[in-house]
């Protein structure tokens, strides 16, 4: 099975997270927790033997505790933490640098981007859609799982 075949399961997962935390601010703990539960199964069909097997897992929970610091420091948000857990599974360490930069790079511009429409007047029927209206508000988080996404999309081509 090629890399891009087998990271293909997490990238619509994290595109999945990304449509919802764009819409509600919130990665759903069932979505997280179905990528990490699939990883096993898909890696023995891949044919991921032991030290590479021990590679993915020690990326995943070394990630998760990662996440969990972002997250009790109020950096990212329960769901951002679980999720980046989820897809460094898969990943493993020998890819998780390159996905980290990918990530990075586009929750840069997703920030500069929500900077930029931020500051803009919008129209009162924009206003009122609420996704648009906790997207667009002043103070609003960035949702970061579109970068992990992002990063994921990334992967498929470059892994």
């Amino acid at each position: 099975m090629t890399a891009s075949l087998f990271l293909l399961l997490p990238a619509l997962g994290a595109l999945l997270a990304a449509v919802t935390d764009f819409v509600r601010f919130r990665i759903p703990n069932a979505l997280t927790l179905g990528l990490a539960v699939l990883f096993l199964p898909a890696a023995l069909l891949a044919g991921l033997e032991g030290k590479e097997m021990l590679s993915h897992l020690g990326a995943g929970v070394a990630m998760f505790v990662l996440g969990g610091g972002l997250f009790l420091a109020r950096l990212w948000g329960g769901g951002d933490a679980k999720l980046f857990a989820a897809l460094s599974l898969w990943l493993g360490w020998s890819k998780l640098l390159l996905f980290v930069f990918a990530m990075t790079l586009a929750g840069g511009f997703l920030a500069l981007a929500l900077l930029i429409l931020r500051r803009i007047s919008w129209p009162e029927a924009i206003r009122r859609k609420p996704a648009l209206r906790r997207l667009l508000g002043a103070k609003a988080a960035v949702p970061y799982g579109i970068a992990m996404a992002a990063g994921m999309i990334w992967m498929l081509f470059h892994a």
